[in-house]
């Protein structure tokens, strides 16, 4: 009371009898804890008296001026005063937070932990099982084995085909960039070669040359190359003028060697000696052997000639192919032939 402490005992039983008996002078606004109809117990008991002054109050301030210090220390003398205690409040708040976590607290926070690593860990386990059990089901799997029969029919050989098929479609599945080409394909390769090798005139016969030197394989293709040098063959045939129309009759294909076919046909050809034009019709039959390989942009079919020769024919041959409707009208009027080239160089 007025800053100082006083301790004497008592028998009065009320915080009000305590105060006037020690002499103790209080205003209608001063301020008593407890309150003063409280009883007194036995033993040690405190009372606080809070005397009230003038001061001048700041709204949103912590702060009186002239202000006591229990005044501003006091959340009650505060709201009596209209004084507003939010930095006491921030304080208080501030002073929760670095008070220790309650023991369930903890403990509900670890088990939360310890639930969530063990998700996690059974997730992982699992994801590890499903890699192991597919590197082993990859590591057992056997060997493919692909067979060519003799007609260049390719089959895949394994003890597990039927499984196979059904686990790995999409690796059994037929790729279309690898497909291998069918007969209408190799039919449409086979004639297009023809008429480029075979049907030319003065103006066309380098290109025409050039076109079906691309179809052939690279050693079949330096073989032919050769030997036009060597007989001088586009020179001469531009020096006679010459020229040829060859009509293909029909294309057989070989029951013995895959990918081997032979086509006949007919090709008249003409050149020029002395300003005296001469003209021959060959029925000839032309024996051509493909070869298969990646289907690209250059070549969509996939299939280069490997071998290339061809040969007058006469007798019944010759007759069955000249009554043939696609060629009526035709007729054999020289014996020259057509030198053809292999793999192994030129042949007559």
């Amino acid at each position: 009371m007025d800053g100082q402490k006083r301790v004497f005992a008592t028998d009065s039983t009320t915080v009000r009898d305590v105060l006037a008996k020690s002499g103790a002078q209080l205003s209608s606004t001063d301020l008593v804890e407890p309150k003063l109809d409280t009883k007194i117990p036995q033993g040690f008991f405190n009372i606080n008296v809070y005397r009230s002054r003038p001061v001048l109050s700041v709204p949103n301030q912590c702060c009186a001026v002239g202000g006591s210090r229990r005044a501003r220390r006091s959340p009650l003398l505060a709201a009596l005063s209209g004084t507003t205690m939010e930095p006491m409040t921030m304080k208080a708040k501030s002073k929760s937070k670095n008070e220790a976590p309650k023991f369930y607290e903890m403990d509900g926070a670890l088990r939360a932990y310890s639930n969530r690593s063990i998700v996690i860990a059974g997730v992982m386990g699992l994801v590890s099982l499903v890699a192991v059990v597919g590197f082993l089901f990859v590591r057992m799997e056997p060997p493919t084995v692909i067979r060519v029969n003799s007609q260049g029919e390719a089959s895949v050989i394994t003890p597990y085909r039927a499984a196979k098929a059904r686990f790995l479609p999409s690796v059994r599945a037929p790729n279309s960039s690898n497909a291998a080409p069918d007969e209408y394909e190799k039919e449409a390769f086979i004639k297009s070669f023809l008429v480029r090798y075979l049907d030319y005139d003065p103006h066309t016969l380098s290109q025409n040359w050039a076109d079906a030197m691309n179809q052939m394989t690279t050693n079949l293709r330096h073989s032919a190359l050769t030997a036009m040098e060597k007989n001088d063959t586009v020179g001469k045939l531009e020096e006679e003028q010459g020229s040829s129309t060859f009509k293909l009759s029909h294309i057989e294909e070989s029951k013995d060697e895959p990918l081997t076919y032979t086509a006949f046909g007919v090709r008249t050809v003409r050149s020029m000696n002395n300003e005296h034009e001469l003209i021959d019709q060959l029925v000839e039959e032309y024996h051509i052997r493909l070869i298969d390989t990646e289907r690209s942009a250059d070549n969509p079919s996939g299939l280069l000639i490997g071998e290339y020769w061809s040969r007058q024919i006469q007798g019944e041959k010759r007759d069955a192919v000249l009554a043939d409707r696609t060629l009526a009208g035709t007729a054999s009027r020289g014996n020259a032939s057509q030198s053809g080239v292999s793999d192994g160089g030129i042949t007559q």
